[in-house]
């Protein structure tokens, strides 16, 4: 896998994927058994998938839908 961990992936690279309209929210899951980085978008749309990347440093980057998410 990759020198640095999931963790250090998404620190590295939160800042510049939560600048792409639509997401609101980046963080770690697994994807068959293995680390992922998780991209939580309002809505999925051809633009976001063309924006976010399909892996960060040997992690598989994965785009959930969420809708919008409000701190309470």
């Amino acid at each position: 896998m990759a020198d640095l961990t999931a963790r250090d992936v998404k620190r590295k690279y939160t800042t510049r994927i939560m600048k792409i309209d639509g997401v609101v929210g980046i963080g770690i899951g697994k994807e068959d058994e293995d680390d992922a980085i998780m991209v939580f978008v309002r809505e999925r749309t051809a633009i976001i998938d063309k924006k976010v990347p399909k892996q960060l440093k040997g992690y598989p980057v994965v785009i959930r839908e969420t809708g919008q998410i409000v701190a309470l």
